[in-house]
């Protein structure tokens, strides 16, 4: 049904309610073609872009608007979970129940994607707080060696490695597993961008936070697009369209795009670093989320992911 998204995130909110509160443990990005178990609204969704968030909670007669974007444009409750299809660029929700009267404003730190599947987690905490606590959250990658370790933060489970979000400002306990194998760092989320987590079952490996992608790790190899950097180039010429307003204008340049490939090889996490305008920075997002697998980045003889830049050129024809 969805084609491609690009992890949101994990942030803790608090709603308040009669002595008891109910918090936002997490809130990530999926990939949906891994994500089978979505419903069918009864709206018609015909043309009409929008983000899908499961929210998997106890909790009964919960209200989600989404402010100046409008409240969900379908939603699907079943037992355990309810799923909403939520307007496209919206940057936070504000969860009521109206039987509690608890209510909390829940920045996303970024816009929701069109076509995007995220995942929500609520559950109850004894811990009381205030109704009007502003919360405040950074864009984090958490990234391991190890694919499909799981990750904890604060105890709290928040999906598998790769992981890519939000979190609170604060110190946080992040931990991974994987069998028997378990590694743990306390870290301090501060003001300033996004931040690169590095986890590893192996000692003695320098992963601090905020450190840059390429020195995090020592990687044997870099992903790689299959057949090479000449068969990238031929990719990008046979399916990049020269948008017309760009020609009319005479506008030239790079766009510049991050993007990270899993161990796996699939390309996700996919955003603009240097935009261009005029067309040129929706058509280089369009063809890159229509590359194949690529080769992934390897470390210790085995597959992992890394953060992978790439410069799409946009140049008109010399006149003779």
């Amino acid at each position: 049904m969805f084609k491609f998204l690009v992890t949101i995130a994990l942030l803790i909110g608090i709603l308040e309610s009669r002595g008891q509160t109910c918090v936002v443990k997490s809130f990530r990005w999926e990939d949906p073609r891994d994500v089978k178990d979505i419903p069918m609204p009864m709206v018609d969704l015909s043309g009409k872009n929008c983000a899908v968030i499961k929210v998997e909670t106890r909790q009964k007669g919960l209200e989600f608007d989404f402010g100046a974007m409008g409240n969900a444009i379908a939603a699907v409750e079943k037992e355990g979970e309810i799923w909403l299809w939520a307007p496209v660029g919206a940057q936070n929700v504000t969860i009521k129940n109206k039987q509690t009267g608890f209510s909390c404003n829940y920045p996303f730190s970024t816009k929701l994607l069109n076509q995007s599947v995220y995942i929500m987690v609520l559950d109850l905490d004894t811990v009381k707080s205030q109704s009007e606590a502003q919360i405040e959250t950074e864009l984090i990658n958490i990234f391991s060696l190890d694919s499909d370790a799981k990750i904890f933060i604060d105890d709290y489970p928040a999906g598998n490695t790769t992981y890519y979000g939000s979190l609170t400002r604060g110190t946080h306990i992040i931990r991974i597993e994987k069998g028997d194998q378990k590694s743990e760092k306390t870290v301090e989320i501060k003001e300033g961008g996004q931040i690169t987590i590095g986890m590893s079952f192996i000692p003695n490996i320098s992963t601090n936070i905020n450190d840059e992608f390429p020195p995090l790790l020592n990687f044997e190899d870099n992903p790689e697009f299959p057949g090479g950097y000449e068969s990238m180039i031929k990719f990008f010429k046979d399916n990049i369209h020269y948008p017309l307003l760009a020609q009319q204008s005479g506008i030239e340049g790079t766009v510049f795009v991050e993007l990270l490939v899993s161990e796996t090889g699939r390309v996700k996490f996919i955003k603009l670093l240097r935009k261009l305008g005029y067309g040129c920075d929706e058509e280089a997002l369009r063809v890159i989320k229509m590359m194949p697998d690529w080769i992934p980045a390897h470390f210790n003889k085995k597959p992992c992911s890394r953060i992978f830049q790439i410069p799409v050129r946009f140049q008109l024809p010399k006149k003779k």
